[in-house]
C-alpha cells in the first residue's frame, strides 16, 4: 500500500490540485490527512469538498475545531483569528462542525495520525525539538506517528535519541525502531522552502517518500489579498 501522507492544506486550492494531480499520476492507494483543512487561504470551500472526497482518513487540526470553538480561537494570533471568522463566513453550519467534530486521533495497524502530538493532542501543542518528542513517544504505542501542525518536514528516531530536517527523498525506516516524521504542509510550507510538502508511506517496502512540488503560489496569494486576507499569508507563500 501507498499511503499519501499529508497535512495543513489551509484553504489552498492551487497546491491541493497540484498534490492531486502528483498522486493520480503515482499510484497513490489511500489518504490520510492530518488536519488544519482551512484557515489563512481564500478556497475554503473547495478545498474542504476535496479533501473530504479524496481522504480515508481526515484529523481534526486546531484551525478545524476553531470553526465553532470560540475558546481555542481565543489562542490565535489577531492575523490567525481574522482569517478564521472570514471562514467561518464561508460555510453553513453543518460543514463547520463536521470540520470541528473530526477525531483527534486514528490508528491503523502500526501507525498513529494526529495533528500536532501524541500528548495532549487535543491541546494541540507544538512538538520540536527531540526533548518534546521524548516524552510524546510514551503517549502512543505503534512503530510510527505521523504529525502536522508545525509545517515544519522533520522525523524524530527513538534509537538514535535524535530529529532531523527531512529533505525531499526516499528514507528507508527501520522495523525496529519508533518513529516521529512531520511531512511539513501541502497549503503552507514554514521551512523557507515554498514547494509544497507531503509524504508518501510505503507499508510493503517500509519507505517514507518526503515530495516538494512547485504550484501556482503567485495565484494562491492573489487570491488571498483580492479576498482581504491579512496579507501576510500571500507574502509567507512567496
Amino acid at each position: 500500500m501507498r499511503c499519501a501522507i499529508f497535512s495543513d492544506t489551509h484553504s489552498n486550492w492551487e497546491a491541493l490540485s497540484t498534490f492531486l494531480d502528483y498522486c493520480h499520476k503515482n499510484h497513490i492507494d489511500r489518504y490520510w490527512m492530518l488536519g488544519d483543512v482551512v484557515g489563512y487561504g481564500a478556497d475554503p470551500q473547495i478545498v474542504q469538498k476535496k479533501v473530504f472526497e479524496i481522504s480515508d482518513v481526515v484529523i481534526r487540526g486546531n484551525h478545524d475545531q476553531a470553526m465553532v470553538d470560540d475558546e481555542l480561537l481565543a489562542w490565535f494570533n489577531d492575523e490567525a483569528k481574522e482569517a478564521i471568522l472570514w471562514t467561518r463566513g464561508q460555510f453553513d453550519s453543518k460543514t463547520k462542525e463536521k470540520l470541528a467534530s473530526l477525531p483527534y486521533s486514528y490508528v491503523e495497524g502500526g501507525v498513529t495520525l494526529v495533528h500536532a502530538s501524541p500528548l495532549n493532542f487535543d491541546q494541540f501543542p507544538y512538538l520540536i525539538t527531540w526533548k518534546e518528542a521524548a516524552e510524546a513517544f510514551r503517549y502512543f504505542n505503534t512503530p510510527l506517528c505521523f504529525i502536522g501542525h508545525t509545517h515544519f518536514p522533520q522525523i524524530f528516531l527513538l534509537k538514535q535519541k535524535a530529529s532531523s530536517y527531512l529533505d525531499e527523498g526516499i528514507y528507508p525506516l527501520d522495523r525496529n525502531d519508533r518513529y516521529i516524521i512531520s511531512c511539513g504542509s501541502v497549503g503552507q510550507p514554514r521551512d523557507n522552502d515554498h514547494r509544497l510538502a507531503f509524504g508518501i508511506f510505503d507499508d510493503e517496502a517500509y519507505t517514507l517518500e518526503l515530495v516538494r512540488l512547485e504550484y501556482p503560489k503567485e495565484i494562491a496569494a492573489s487570491k488571498i489579498r483580492k479576498a482581504g486576507l491579512p496579507r501576510f499569508f500571500a507574502d509567507r507563500l512567496l
